[in-house]
């Protein structure tokens, strides 16, 4: 969670007309529940609400969220799918919800691999006093080694991301479990103190927090992590279950809760008991134990309940009934257990009952349970939700002592990226204060020298877990080791250009970075968008210069907004708000298009095309938007509305949409007459998500790409998709693709797995059906450096028609036409320096490429 808020100077309140109005995430489970109805009333309760308020502004973007990831999802009559649809249909979950080893279906594809591509590390903080981190983290089980925690065996959980093992005490990160990776995990544990490869290991899946991805259930290793597979308590499509922290009593006995039950195992997960049932959806979990082996844990009503025989029975101690949707955080200090309700208030229960100790925590905001922890170590408490606060009075006084918002040595405490989702002790030893926190920024060692210290050590631990959840990319030519620019959730942006004298990964500022643009001819132009249409400029990069230089504000832009560049003018871009807005960065202006698409969600150009597809029209202008014209919707079932599209630059009546919801065989069209009428391509591709189609610009046939929810597929001329490399892609959502034309490399922004690369110019036969070697042309000089450039055709044949066509780094059609001799000399004088791709064809099907400089 960051930082875009106007006022930071107002105190923070913690949000509650909102969360006794509408708890959004629990209606979307009802019987009959609409998406359509949950969203117009939501936002009708936030529009009411003032958001120069930090907890209002958090909120709104936690909904926000929430109805961005459920959009593409839901049906036309608004009712919801299963969460984990897409990984039943793809055939990596049986029927039963459990994870299927290896299907054919997953296997299919190029040999190719893809390779992360960053960023690896935390970017440099870039003057950024609360910088962004690699991504959210639920968990962390550590194993502690004897000769010191630089040895230590720790693995952490994601919510979107799988697990994450190492083996150096936090130096280095290895991924497990990527064939489930956007499933996320919840928590990690084990009975053993000490670890081995044969020690025992439980997970549980989903996010219990976040509560969008919904659990397959309590997985087990027993091979000390390295691999995991389901045990029996495990959810099908119809049950949609969730699963909460777990207790791992003995590597046989294991306690979690679900929506309705609290669930046992005394068989290692072969059989699972319920040992309490609720009826309604209550949400058990947040189990704790003491050190007399008493169990506690709470659910969304308020109610706290103890076991004093391993979890066999419950005893209600607290009861929740006045205080609907109330997580609680719990913590056990010896026998006695104290609880964190939703207003910061603290207690603790004895025979006589539950007494309150001090006084809440002063602007404590756990958004609803999102982030809420509770950790006691002698007289320190520590209070963990948006920012951490610690009290060495019983609660009478309460200090931040770690700070999400921090901004100089003269805050409060000391910088901890904000919203904590786990927190324990890191030292048994009762004279020290060293602990673990998992925030959105990932995980981090915090050690206080006393308990009255007001600015502890945070160090950071999970650089290179490589858990990043990206909405948008950009990149430039030579993308391993240029320009790119990347916005992600909960972490800012992350710009890759020359700092300090080399080419790094920098922190940029935007909250949840939804939109992102380099300008191909001066890669010292960015545009990095924010929520709901804010848009920061950098013209000198954002070296030095963490905010930009300028901001704007897209009128009616929804949360996750749609930027493009212009491919021949990288001065106009094109952004989506409740119109199509004209960019000019020559003039300084925006211009409203006049689209007649109402809320816009995608743009797709090429040249002077533009394509948007709105909440009430997909419309396209071919003019650079000064006219427009209508497509009709590609499939006949209302829930499969258009939700991308692409066309052939030089043929712009060509045309590729994909389609929302899970409506089988109904995944990517193509049209021929400007979207007049649609042929269904969808032949090869699972009932999956689709997110983005993209048509590569350069080649004489059709080479088509889609983003999914799992993974990329392609499609080259009339074969059937099939899925794009070897699963070195992790099974996670793909939010964005990009072509690096220079280097024939296809980029892909993953949502919580970073950014990746697969080289496409030999798996997916970009350079099949070349000229033969006598026949091939010859383009000089190379580089350009007069002006014009000559080519010549060794093998003219005046019966052959041939064609040339000259793109830029980003397949913008810079120059084009055909060739009517066997020796052709064109003027680029008013051609920009730079590096294009100049692609010869033939009527007969053959064609040749060749990287062109220009200086």
């Amino acid at each position: 969670m960051r930082k875009f808020t106007i006022f930071i100077s107002l105190i923070i309140l913690s949000l509650s007309v909102f969360s006794q109005n509408l708890n959004y995430k629990e209606k979307a489970i009802e019987p009959k529940a609409n998406y359509f109805d949950i969203v117009a009333s939501a936002r009708a309760n936030l529009s009411q609400l003032d958001m120069r308020i930090l907890a209002n502004k958090k909120a709104q973007k936690h909904f926000e969220r929430w109805a961005y990831f459920w959009k593409d999802r839901v049906y036309a009559d608004g009712t919801f799918p299963p969460a984990d649809l897409g990984y039943f249909n793809a055939g990596i979950l049986d029927s039963k919800g459990k994870i299927v080893r290896q299907t054919s279906s997953m296997k299919e594809g190029t040999n190719g691999v893809w390779v992360n591509i960053g960023a690896h590390t935390v970017p440099q903080h870039n003057g950024y006093p609360n910088y962004p981190q690699m991504g959210r983290l639920n968990c962390l089980l550590r194993f502690p080694s004897p000769e010191g925690m630089d040895h230590d065996v720790l693995f952490v959980g994601a919510p979107s991301g799988g697990i994450w093992k190492s083996s150096d005490g936090g130096t280095s990160w290895t991924p497990i479990l990527d064939n489930v990776a956007g499933i996320g995990i919840t928590d990690i544990q084990s009975a053993d103190t000490s670890y081995s490869l044969h020690t025992v290991i439980y997970a549980s899946t989903g996010d219990y927090d976040g509560l969008n991805i919904k659990s397959i259930g309590v997985l087990k290793s027993t091979d000390g992590g390295n691999t995991f597979f389901s045990t029996n308590l495990s959810f099908s499509l119809s049950q949609q279950g969730i699963t909460s922290n777990l207790l791992v009593l003995s590597n046989d006995t294991v306690i979690v809760g679900t929506s309705n039950d609290i669930y046992r195992t005394t068989d290692g997960g072969t059989t699972w008991q319920s040992t309490l049932y609720d009826s309604r959806p209550v949400e058990y979990g947040r189990f704790v134990k003491s050190d007399n082996d008493t169990i506690a844990c709470m659910n969304v009503a308020g109610e706290v309940y103890t076991s004093s025989d391993k979890g066999n029975s419950w005893h209600k101690i607290r009861d929740g009934s006045d205080r609907p949707g109330n997580k609680l955080a719990l913590f056990f200090k010896g026998g006695t257990l104290f609880m964190e309700d939703k207003n910061g208030q603290i207690s603790y229960y004895d025979s006589a009952g539950w007494k309150e100790i001090g006084n809440p925590v002063p602007a404590y905001d756990p958004q609803y349970g999102y982030d809420q922890t509770l950790l006691i170590e002698n007289n320190m408490i520590i209070s963990g939700a948006v920012d951490g606060f610690h009290s060495t009075d019983s609660g009478s006084t309460w200090y931040k002592s770690l700070n999400g918002y921090w901004q100089s040595d003269a805050d409060s405490g000391s910088y901890i990226h904000p919203d904590f989702h786990a927190m324990g002790k890191l030292d048994n030893d009762t004279s020290t204060y060293k602990y673990w926190v998992c925030t959105d920024g990932g995980l981090n060692y915090v050690e206080y020298k006393k308990e009255g210290d007001f600015k502890p050590v945070v160090t950071y631990k999970s650089d290179k877990c490589i858990v990043t959840q990206l909405y948008s990319a950009a990149i430039t030519p030579n993308s391993t080791t240029g320009n790119m620019l990347q916005g992600n959730q909960d972490n800012d942006g992350f710009s890759r250009e020359m700092f300090d004298g080399e080419m790094q990964w920098i922190a940029a500022a935007a909250g949840d970075g939804t939109a992102t643009a380099i300008d191909y001819t001066d890669p010292k132009i960015r545009y990095l968008g924010c929520q709901n249409g804010v848009l920061n400029i950098a013209i000198n990069g954002f070296s030095g210069n963490y905010m930009g230089d300028v901001q704007l504000k897209i009128p009616g832009a929804n949360f996750v907004w749609p930027l493009e560049m212009n491919t021949i003018n990288p001065s106009k871009l094109y952004a989506g708000g409740d119109d199509v807005y004209l960019l000019n960065a020559d003039s300084g202006s925006m211009t409203a298009l006049k689209a007649g698409t109402g809320t816009v969600s995608f743009i797709s150009t090429h040249n002077n095309a533009v394509f948007a597809i709105g909440d009430s029209a997909v419309r396209k202008s071919l003019d650079g938007g000064q006219t427009w014209s209508s497509l009709n919707q590609a499939s006949t079932d209302p829930s499969a509305t258009i939700n991308s599209i692409d066309f052939v630059a030089t043929h712009p009546d060509t045309v590729y949409a994909t389609v929302k919801s899970y409506i089988s065989d109904q995944k990517v069209f193509k049209s021929t007459d400007g979207g007049l009428t649609w042929n269904n391509i969808s032949a090869g591709l699972p009932n999956i998500l689709m997110k983005k189609v993209l048509v590569a610009q350069n080649n004489y046939q059709e080479i088509l790409y889609v983003a999914t929810e799992l993974g990329v597929y392609y499609k080259i001329g009339d074969m059937q998709w099939a899925r794009l490399g070897d699963n070195s892609l992790p099974n996670v959502i793909v939010n964005d693709l990009d072509i690096n034309y220079t280097e024939n490399a296809l980029v892909a922004a993953t949502f919580g797995r970073g950014l990746w690369q697969f080289d496409i110019s030999d798996q997916v036969g970009i350079n099949e059906n070349e000229f033969a070697e006598n026949q091939k042309p010859v383009i000089f000089p190379n580089p350009v450096t007069d002006g014009r450039i000559h080519i010549n055709l060794p093998q003219f044949n005046s019966q052959n028609r041939y064609y040339y066509v000259i793109y830029n780094i980003v397949g913008g059609i810079m120059k084009q036409g055909e060739l009517t001799n066997k020796n052709t000399e064109l003027d680029l004088t008013n051609v920009s320096n730079g590096i294009y791709m100049m692609k010869i064809s033939s009527d007969k099907n053959k064609s040749f490429v060749q990287k062109i400089i220009k200086n």
